[in-house]
């Protein structure tokens, strides 16, 4: 599927309104949390602590830290 095409041309094709459905369901049961943390150092420490705890490593990218 040639996902480089404008967001009208993705939107008229079949197949790729079938996965982004199927995504859309599948974000909407997700609970999601958000915390508030100001200092910057503390913020970049908890985002990799909280990678590391729910193994989530492969969809996180630390390089530009």
């Amino acid at each position: 599927m040639n996902i480089t095409r404008s967001r009208k041309g993705l939107q008229q094709d079949e197949a790729f309104k079938l996965i982004f459905n199927n995504a859309k369901k599948r974000v909407s049961r997700m609970k999601i949390r958000a915390v508030q943390i100001d200092d910057p150092i503390i913020q970049t420490l908890f985002e990799v602590y909280v990678a590391l705890a729910f193994d989530t490593t492969e969809y996180n990218d630390f390089d530009t830290h």
